[in-house]
């Protein structure tokens, strides 16, 4: 299955929706840190993020950022995880596909700081069903529609932006953010980061903040923060090797960003897991 992957055929998505309503499975919020691990789910899953920050890892291996106000959408049987840099909440919506599903809609896509008053205000409505017996007769058709709303203003935002007139600026943040996944245990200088993406720093700087609303410095240390908890928790390695396998000069400069990520050194992390 495709990893994470806007929906650019709108023409696709437009007979998916008329084909008839989505249906509504199930909905919850909660409060959320630490990792959730690999899952799936018969059914897309919508999760709104109103706090926290984090990465969900795909099966294929693409990573995927979030941050206050966004929304990830995962396809039925894709298997993700995620991990929290900063807890927050999550809002979490299932519903069951109406029509088979088309080739755009077989990826996790991403929206971006969701600000829509209405769909804000559906994906609440529609988090407080679990557990919930669900209604029958008109009462369902109303729940389908409102699922299916949701879904479709969804589309439509996740469309729209691949329209934006800063498109290239895009493609430059998504370059420089992928290369620090990749090459976070060698980047010694940010600018190595600017010379990947193909631009001068100053103008990724700004590009990159625009799309992922944290710098190129910070996304940089949750990469590396992310990488030492699972050393932390998984292996018996010193403070010192851990550093120098994520990338930090040495064992001093690893514990004062760690501890300003995550609250606590990582000493007093790894005696808590």
């Amino acid at each position: 299955m495709p990893g994470a992957r806007p929906p650019t055929d709108q023409r696709q998505v437009s007979a998916f929706l008329r084909a008839g309503p989505l249906s509504y499975v199930s909905g919850w919020s909660h409060q959320v840190s630490g990792r959730c691990g690999v899952h799936s789910h018969r059914s897309f899953e919508i999760v709104f993020h109103p706090s926290g920050r984090g990465v969900s890892e795909l099966a294929d291996g693409t990573t995927v950022p979030f941050g206050p106000g966004d929304a990830l959408v995962y396809a039925p049987f894709q298997r993700h995880d995620q991990a929290m840099s900063e807890p927050g909440e999550d809002v979490c919506v299932h519903v069951d596909a109406g029509a088979p599903i088309p080739p755009s809609l077989q990826a996790c896509f991403v929206v971006r700081d969701v600000r829509d008053a209405a769909l804000l205000s559906d994906l609440r409505w529609l988090a407080r069903g679990r557990g919930l017996a669900l209604p029958g007769g008109l009462e369902r058709v109303a729940l389908d529609h409102r699922a299916t709303a949701v879904m479709a203003g969804l589309l439509h935002a996740a469309t729209a932006s691949q329209t934006a007139p800063d498109s290239a600026d895009v493609r430059r943040a998504e370059a420089a953010h992928r290369f620090i996944a990749e090459h976070y245990q060698t980047i010694s200088r940010i600018e190595e980061v600017a010379a990947a993406a193909g631009c001068g720093y100053g103008h990724l700087r700004h590009c990159f903040k625009a799309r992922y609303r944290r710098s190129l410095v910070r996304w940089l240390a949750e990469v590396r923060v992310d990488r030492a908890k699972d050393l932390l928790a998984h292996s018996t390695l010193p403070l010192r090797d851990i550093a120098q396998l994520c990338g930090w000069a040495n064992e001093r400069y690893f514990s004062t960003v760690f501890a300003g990520l995550v609250g606590f050194p990582p000493g007093e992390f790894r005696r808590r897991t």
